[in-house]
């Protein structure tokens, strides 16, 4: 479906991909739609599909659609954190935090169109950010890449940031992009 809204849901041990935009190439189906204030975590790939299955297991996925948002959500402990895939075009992927993921914290491969990557935390996944297609006219900014200093990355984890922070009150100003409070709910922008 198109301008659908998937929020304030916890995903935990499922098999497979939780949130999972796909289509059927040329269909455009699944455009305009926000993920967000969601915790998708300690989700597991498909065992037993047979050989030659995909068996890649992402906390969000955004395949075949255009102008999909995804903010505010806390992926971590899966296989990929968030994968924006195969002729998916124009998406904002802000203020996410991406950690601990096994294979990748935020994969592109085979995107038709530039994607905005804006305010995420990216850290300690096998490999933070893997940029498949190159030079694909992404923009990326104020993503931080180096520890966060989360209260306690433990398990259970919590994800919410210590006071001095090098996330806190760097990141751009989103709220035209419809990114007007944090995971919590808390007013954003708050100190830029």
């Amino acid at each position: 479906t198109s301008y659908g809204l998937v929020r304030g849901n916890i995903f935990w041990r499922n098999y497979g991909t939780p949130i999972h935009l796909y289509d059927d190439p040329g269909t455009n189906i699944l455009d305009n739609n926000v993920v967000s204030h969601n915790r998708i975590y300690n989700n597991h790939p498909l065992s037993g599909a047979g050989a030659g299955a995909n068996l890649d297991n992402e906390g969000i996925l955004f395949a075949h659609g255009e102008n999909n948002s995804a903010f505010n959500n806390w992926i971590y402990d899966n296989e990929i954190g968030i994968s924006v895939y195969t002729n998916s075009n124009t998406n904002k992927i802000y203020n996410n935090t991406i950690y601990r993921n096994s294979g990748r914290g935020l994969r592109l491969a085979f995107v038709a169109g530039p994607s905005d990557f804006q305010n995420n935390i990216i850290f300690n996944n096998g490999i933070d950010i893997d940029d498949q297609d190159g030079d694909g006219g992404h923009t990326y900014g104020n993503n931080l890449e180096t520890d966060p200093d989360f209260i306690d990355p433990g398990t259970p984890a919590n994800l919410r940031l210590r006071a001095g922070s090098d996330a806190i009150d760097t990141g751009a100003d989103l709220t035209s992009d419809g990114v007007t409070d944090d995971a919590d709910g808390v007013p954003r922008p708050d100190g830029l």
